[in-house]
């Protein structure tokens, strides 16, 4: 199989300057995933042709994320099934979506060239559906949580996923550089997501301001806010109370993190390839990433925990990245200036060891170590809501996940210099929120709700 080569979009099928014919990868043996259909090399616009293209992002993908996770945490079974099952086409409507036993993608017909478009042919989207699941896999303990800033790390974390696949082809680096000039801040190949699909979403006409050529772009300036004071629903140039909306907040802020960092090898070694530059810098990026996807407790402020994360990542990592990545979180309001690396706690490391239960993390990285709390509690919004809201909302009358870690990181003295925790008032707020934004959602996903209710206890469908 890894002789046999096929046609493949190296980014999106609106972008015909990237369809290569590449080399068909073997399937991991790391990981068990079962496609529908027959993916044998064959003609553009095919059910092979469509499972091919699914199938070579999936498994680049995967082997890369492996690659980078090794040290860490390899990839070993997926969340909640031992074998992923892959459907690229599933069936008629523009969606496409993670389920915990599968991936699905769908397909339409753009209404202004009546053309079929298949989501299963964009890289960015198969690659955006399988973050989902590796993240799923890595953190199951997200799954049920309807908080809004879980959610949209979620979606970020998503985003990223299709920003670090297609970077694997030198093509892709090339053509971003060559349109930007070398400023990868501005709009380009790698920064846009979805091109072809976000056509058909925004319809590319003179209503939509902006004329927007992609279903997001992480070439953005948002900062971090809290969710609550924004609109449900708004225009794309404004951040909105919804997961794919917020979650531009990180996607942004780690795309100009990988920029910067890229900016700083061009600064230090100005004769080096630039491609390669690149290519290091994503790597930077999403291993400070992952080392804090897998420690960073989960709480209301999710977005805040991550960060925290990625810089006590990059202080171990020691390659002078540090500020660079403090300085974004600051300059976007994530994370405030005047808090990090202050703690008013009292507890010495040995006093919180000696109350850790099995079921919480204890991560050592000397001299410096971390500890996270992994506390599984529940709030029926309808306890703390008042009345008048709970007479056609079911789910505020429901048993609701919510996000109650703490996190505390220690010196090689043992001295705690970062607590991370959330206020109870916070907490019911946002299960009183995700109650009322769990409506909201399920009613525009069609008949498949994202959201269900079993045996009094809310429960995660599917995200896509």
């Amino acid at each position: 199989m890894s002789e046999e080569k096929t046609y493949y979009f190296l980014n999106d099928p609106s972008d015909k300057s990237l369809l290569k014919k590449i080399s068909i990868p073997p399937p991991p043996n790391y990981l068990c995933i079962n496609i529908k259909y027959d993916f044998k090399p064959t003609k553009i616009n095919s059910s092979r042709f469509h499972s091919s293209s699914c199938y070579i992002t999936l498994v680049n993908c995967l082997n890369y994320f492996n690659k980078m996770l090794l040290n860490i945490k390899p990839l070993e079974k997926w969340a909640a099934t031992n074998c992923l099952k892959i459907n690229p086409l599933a069936g008629r409507k523009l969606n496409a979506y993670y389920s915990r036993h599968d991936l699905s993608f769908f397909y339409t017909k753009n209404p202004s060239t009546k053309k079929t478009v298949y989501t299963s042919d964009s890289s960015d989207i198969v690659a955006h559906e399988l973050g989902h699941a590796i993240l799923d896999l890595l953190r199951p303990d997200l799954w049920n949580q309807p908080a809004v800033e879980v959610q949209a790390f979620h979606e970020a974390f998503a985003d990223i996923t299709a920003i670090i696949s297609i970077m694997q082809h030198e093509e892709v680096l090339s053509k971003a550089l060559s349109e930007t000039n070398g400023d990868m801040m501005k709009s380009n190949v790698i920064s846009k997501l979805a091109e072809e699909v976000g056509a058909i979403a925004f319809n590319i006409t003179k209503k939509q301001k902006g004329n927007l050529d992609s279903l997001r772009d992480v070439t953005n300036i948002f900062g971090d806010v809290t969710p609550k004071k924004l609109p449900r629903k708004a225009p794309y140039a404004i951040l909105a109370n919804e997961s794919h909306s917020f979650g531009r907040v990180f996607a942004g802020a780690w795309y100009e993190i990988m920029i910067r960092i890229f900016e700083d090898m061009k600064t230090k070694t100005p004769k080096k390839n630039k491609t390669l530059m690149l290519h290091h810098a994503k790597d930077v990026a999403c291993k400070y990433l992952l080392k804090a996807v897998i420690q960073a407790p989960k709480t209301v402020r999710f977005t805040k925990s991550i960060a925290e994360n990625m810089i006590y990542a990059s202080k171990l990592d020691n390659k002078g990245y540090y500020k660079i990545i403090k300085d974004i979180f600051i300059e976007r309001k994530i994370l405030s200036a005047n808090i990090i690396g202050l703690s008013t706690s009292s507890k010495s490391l040995d006093d919180v060891k000696m109350c850790l239960r099995k079921e919480d993390d204890i991560f050592e990285d000397k001299p410096r170590c971390f500890l996270r709390i992994n506390n599984k509690r529940t709030i029926k919004p309808a306890d703390y809501a008042i009345t008048a809201l709970t007479s056609d909302n079911p789910f505020l009358n429901a048993q609701i996940e919510v996000p109650t870690d703490i996190g505390y990181e220690f010196d090689s003295e043992g001295k705690v210099i970062e607590e991370t925790y959330v206020d109870e008032q916070e907490i019911i707020q946002s299960a009183i929120d995700s109650a009322i934004s769990i409506q909201q959602e399920n009613k525009k996903v069609g008949r498949r709700k994202m959201w269900t209710v079993k045996n009094g206890k809310l429960l995660r469908n599917f995200i896509d």
